[in-house]
Parts: C-alpha cells; structure tokens; sequence
C-alpha cells in the first residue's frame, strides 16, 4: 500500500515491542523497541536487550492446551 495514512491518530501512539529469536533481533529490541518478546526465556537475550538500552517490558510466549476434562486433552493432543 503506498502513501496510506491513518487521519485519527491516538493521543499517544501504541508501544511497539519487538520479537527477538537470537542476539540481533535481542538488540534492535533495545535499541529502537519499546520491549521485547521471545518464545524461550534466555537470559543471554534479555542480557544484549538491556546493554542495548532495553529498559521496557519483557513479554513471554507461552504455549498452552485446554479441554473440558484429561480424557479429551489427551485426545487432542494426538
């Protein structure tokens, strides 16, 4: 889409907050994020996302199943 532009702009505009897989991603998170959101906490991330300024929230993937009872979660499962 070219020279598209939003006319109703929030007072303040949303957080963005960038997903790191390695040290790079950990970094421009840092430097140009608002904060930083992985799927596997390591410390290391969190460490380069802090030396690059990172100071904003750390964000977590968590994946999870639910079913009404054992018996139909294990079935999913599968």
């Amino acid at each position: 889409m070219e020279n598209a532009r939003i006319y109703t702009l929030p007072d303040e505009p949303p957080a963005i907050v960038v997903a790191a897989a390695g040290p790079s991603a950990a970094e421009l998170a840092g430097s140009i994020g608002d904060g930083i959101w992985t799927v596997a906490p390591q410390a290391e991330l969190l460490q380069t996302y802090t030396e690059a300024g990172g100071s904003g929230p750390r964000y977590g993937q968590l994946t999870v199943c639910w079913a009404a009872d054992e018996d139909e979660a294990a079935m999913d499962s599968r």
